[in-house]
């Protein structure tokens, strides 16, 4: 198999940043079709209001922009969808660059298309701001496991989960179960039936704090991520569409809600080990980091520092109660850090990263996993390689082929990667037309993701994966160049 350095991505999508830079520059799309006088009427016959809302995508660009200054850990290979929902014109404005303010027996109704044949899509609500002395606090934590494509409920089928791909679907985001039920009425009027509704829970009494005041309550957001499309075309022509409607439901009259409880999290971790599924793979993978040892490392001229990657297993409830720091948190995610933290790659060619790791995805614990380049400064998600591009990589920088190397994968990271070189990463620099990079004095970040256990429908467990190891080789004597200058 012929492996070009360019089969690795750039990153398509970004989340920016939202509490500096707001929803100025964001991809502004057109409207699927629906019955909207159908819908006003219906929402009128139960004496609600109506407030048009959006849903918009990130564009990469300006999460590298000179004012953007967080870019929240973004999957450089993930396109991230965003609800927007502005307040009743009676009402009044939300502060600039808000989330959704909500009161507690309204509802935001999320109405569209799931996105084409993909990896991984998911929906999550998350708690975005919290009032604060002297300004709002970011929280970007999780309120609920995330409505995956294991998950949602469409058109497709009956049974949730099932023939989920280019379907319609509703999303309800609310905290009241009775406004949740009216979103299902009002919802069959429009020929969706009930299974083909989704409650996006806010669990109020964690508790969380609903309302319009920007000085007491808090503000919310919805997520969409979607990852490893089959057609990158067909994505395309989905991200220049709009898929979803969104609106704001509000009583004429407010009323007493029967609130959405706060649930636990989905349990982790399946009873199987990934050594039980492949005995002999532990032992498999450190043979490989071994070989790869013996190949790079050249006398007097580089050094190798190994680490295995450190995994995260905090949750959005922890953030929201203050013994955690989230930064768009999803407990589909299993997220690690990999090359013991912060560093800086030279255009030496002795000082690059090689990440070996066991095959998630083969072995039947992820959907998928991938590796990503991020600029430290604004966590902002440069280029990745994912589980797609593993095949034979393990044996090609082993320089030999044992047994299990064909469900364990080897990817080199480096500044510069020649013609000749298959397997390896290229972190480009910025410039004034593609800002999206990094300068050769930037620290870099090297973060590590596996997304949703089958056997689970969440994270696959940290007692049941092989950690990844990074070999770190730096040059004893610098011999910094830049090729081609």
């Amino acid at each position: 198999m012929q492996f070009l350095k360019t089969k690795f991505f750039l990153g398509l999508l970004c989340i920016v940043a939202l509490g500096s830079m707001g929803f100025q520059n964001f991809i502004l799309l057109q409207e699927p079709v629906i019955d909207e006088e159908l819908l006003t009427q219906a929402v009128q016959a139960a004496d609600m209001g109506l407030t048009e809302g959006s849903f918009e995508f990130f564009d990469i660009y300006d999460c590298f922009a000179p004012e953007s200054n967080i870019c929240f850990g973004n999957n450089p290979i993930t396109p991230y969808g965003v609800v927007r929902a502005p307040l009743p014109e009676e009402d009044g404005t939300q502060p600039e660059n808000s989330g959704i303010f909500l009161r507690e027996d309204e509802a935001i109704l999320i109405i569209g298309t799931t996105p084409p044949d993909s990896r991984y899509f998911g929906f999550t609500p998350y708690l975005y701001t919290r009032a604060g002395d002297p300004k709002r606090q970011m929280y970007y934590a999780s309120l609920t496991d995330t409505i995956n494509l294991i998950k949602i409920k469409t058109t497709g089928s009956s049974l949730p989960g099932e023939n989920v791909f280019k379907q319609t679907t509703a999303l309800v985001l609310t905290a009241d179960h009775n406004m949740y039920n009216d979103m299902v009425s009002l919802l069959a009027q429009l020929n969706i039936p009930q299974t083909a509704v989704n409650h996006l829970e806010i669990p109020v009494t964690f508790p969380l704090y609903m309302g319009y005041d920007a000085t007491t309550a808090d503000d919310f957001s919805v997520l969409l991520r979607v990852t490893l499309s089959e057609n990158t075309s067909e994505l395309d022509l989905y991200l220049q569409s709009n898929p979803f409607l969104v609106y704001r439901i509000t009583p004429n009259t407010p009323r007493a809600i029967d609130p959405v409880p706060t649930r636990p999290y989905l349990a982790e971790g399946s009873g199987v080990t990934e050594e039980q599924t492949v005995p002999g793979i532990t032992s498999a993978l450190d043979n490989l980091v071994t070989d790869i040892k013996r190949k790079y490392r050249v006398f007097r001229q580089n050094k190798v520092m190994i680490t295995k990657t450190w995994y995260t297993e905090k949750i959005g409830h922890d953030c929201i109660l203050g013994l955690e720091f989230c930064s768009g948190d999803n407990h589909d995610a299993l997220y690690g850090i990999d090359a013991a933290g912060a560093f800086k790659l030279s255009y030496d060619p002795n000082d690059f990263i090689i990440i070996a790791g066991v095959n998630h995805k083969l072995l039947g614990k992820a959907l998928y996993s991938n590796h990503s380049v991020y600029k430290a400064a604004n966590l902002g998600g440069i280029i990745s390689a994912a589980d797609d591009v593993y095949d034979g990589s393990a044996q090609y920088h082993a320089g030999r082929n044992q047994l299990h190397y064909n469900k364990l994968y080897a990817i080199k990271i480096a500044r510069y990667c020649s013609s000749e070189e298959m397997f390896c990463v290229e972190i480009p620099e910025p410039t004034p037309d593609n800002p999206i990079g990094a300068n050769v004095d930037d620290i870099l970040m090297l973060l590590n993701r596996m997304y949703v256990d089958p056997a689970t429908t969440v994270r696959p467990s940290i007692d049941e994966i092989i950690p990844s190891q990074a070999l770190a080789f730096k040059p004893r004597m610098s011999l910094v160049f830049k090729p081609g200058m």
